[in-house]
């Protein structure tokens, strides 16, 4: 390695450490016959030959001629000599960088050897051989050095062959700094990720086209009411709109996917767009209880018959259709986390991926949560008997059995109101909380006011601090989805 090749990687746009590790990996002769034929072919890329000699060859085993193992020093140093000469009258240029890479293997020209060929004398020569290498792996970083505060110009002749070489090496550093079976793991993982957000906006489509249309054309003309329709398709035409943006974006990343594509960024900037899932997913056993009522319809009836022949449907029914966004939410963790499993940690996407992944499993786990809760306000507004109690925006937080103005009620706390048999009582930041005794809590709310006492200290901090959360964090005023999922977004880190 002379200085002459350095500044030839130089040029070529090789950092320091790609030189070294160019020069180390083995693999290196692939691209042997590739570079010489440049050299050969072209006129204007040629690389000067130095002229100092090669490093020496290790000298081939031959059968001893003396009958002493010993050598004397006078003898040994006679024989330096002649070796000098030697090398001297057959002097051989250093090859070029390219030239040397030709030069795989060089069989070493077999000597004529006397007594003095014996064990003392290649002990020496190898200790020499060792001590050469040393010196030209530390003449060559030296050089390293020093070319790269230089400033290196390029001839315009130069320009075309240098660009093939550097092609050359670059795909080289790539695929030993790539493992291109995860490449194409991680490229099937992407476009699994696309290929079934695309599947997902077909079937929401045909949900669209042959369902909800021709069953609000039905609620149009009076034949069925518009709660239980609005209950069953809920945000479908939201849901649609961001599921083509997912696609508009993912599509790109597809179609020109490389070692290098990075995903996390891009799945942060969808997140925004999982809203219209939440609805579907928290409300989906309100859905199948609103699309039975539905059903008692004879025009409904009517409807889903003729749509079981529709060829374009391929036998999906509404059920099956309805259940889709549910099922879909659920999996962008999943496929996330098996793009990130393909993902090297040195990859400057893992971190960005990592987050993304992060941030997708904490709103699964909210909406999971948030259903759980959902489900619990449908069973209070049965006990109620009070079926309005059931708005997009409710949700239940606490119930607990205490005295209430003197009597003994279960009294139930959901986000933006507090509710008992035969009366309720609106929670928002009109309310004044007040705690005279350790079990007993006081909310106002202008004139009006309730006194709650707990049979455990714990349950009325507890409820204290759940309405001071409420009321901190506009949680009683999330009057849809879409302000619900933006007031979740200020506080995911916490979780995480």
């Amino acid at each position: 390695m002379n200085d002459n090749d350095i500044s030839i990687m130089k040029r070529m746009g090789l950092t320091d450490h790609e030189v070294i590790e160019f020069l180390k990996f083995s693999a290196y002769h692939k691209i042997i016959d590739y570079v010489i034929s440049l050299e050969k072919i072209s006129n204007s890329f040629k690389l000067t030959v130095p002229t100092h000699p090669l490093p020496p060859t290790p000298t081939p085993k031959v059968p001893f001629r003396s009958r002493s193992l010993t050598v004397s020093s006078e003898r040994i140093s006679n024989t330096q000599k002649d070796e000098e000469k030697r090398t001297i009258k057959k002097k051989k240029p250093l090859l070029s960088f390219s030239s040397m890479l030709e030069r795989k293997r060089v069989n070493p020209e077999e000597t004529k050897t006397s007594a003095k060929d014996d064990l003392t004398i290649a002990k020496t020569k190898n200790e020499i051989k060792h001590e050469r290498r040393k010196t030209c792996s530390a003449v060559g970083l030296n050089a390293l050095a020093l070319i790269s505060k230089s400033t290196i110009v390029i001839k315009e002749c130069e320009y075309k062959e240098i660009t093939k070489i550097e092609c050359a090496c670059k795909a080289f550093i790539a695929q030993k700094g790539y493992d291109l079976e995860t490449i194409k793991l991680r490229r099937e993982a992407v476009k699994e990720l696309y290929e079934t957000e695309v599947s997902f906006c077909d079937k929401m489509s045909l949900l669209n086209t042959h369902f909800r249309i021709p069953m609000m054309q039905l609620k149009n003309n009076g034949f069925i009411l518009q709660k239980p329709f609005d209950n069953v398709f809920l945000t479908l035409e939201d849901l649609i709109i961001c599921s083509k943006m997912f696609i508009e974006k993912l599509k790109p990343v597809v179609e020109h996917f490389n070692y290098n594509t990075c995903l996390g960024n891009l799945m942060e900037d969808l997140l925004s767009n999982v809203w219209p899932y939440i609805r579907f997913s928290i409300d989906y056993n309100i859905a199948q209880s609103e699309l039975k009522f539905l059903k008692t319809y004879p025009c409904v009836q009517k409807l889903l018959k003729d749509k079981a022949k529709e060829p374009s449907l391929d036998n999906q029914t509404i059920e099956g259709l309805l259940i889709q966004p549910v099922q879909r939410i659920m999996r962008y963790p999943i496929l996330l986390k098996q793009i990130l499993k393909q993902t090297s940690k040195s990859h400057r996407d893992y971190k960005t991926l990592f987050e993304a992944n992060a941030d997708y499993t904490f709103f699964i786990h909210e909406v999971n949560e948030r259903a759980k809760l959902r489900d619990k306000l449908i069973e209070v507004s049965q006990t109620l008997n009070d079926i309005n109690l059931i708005q997009p925006w409710r949700y239940f937080l606490r119930e607990n059995k205490v005295s209430l103005n003197g009597k003994h009620k279960i009294v139930y706390l959901l986000n933006d109101m507090i509710c008992w048999e035969g009366d309720k009582i609106l929670v928002d930041n009109k309310i004044v909380l007040e705690t005279p005794k350790a079990t007993t809590l006081i909310v106002k709310r202008n004139h009006d006011y309730i006194i709650l006492k707990f049979e455990q200290e714990s349950d009325a901090k507890d409820w204290k601090t759940v309405l001071d959360d409420i009321v901190a964090n506009d949680k009683w005023r999330t009057n849809n989805e879409k302000n619900w999922f933006s007031t979740l977004c200020k506080f995911k880190s916490s979780w995480l």
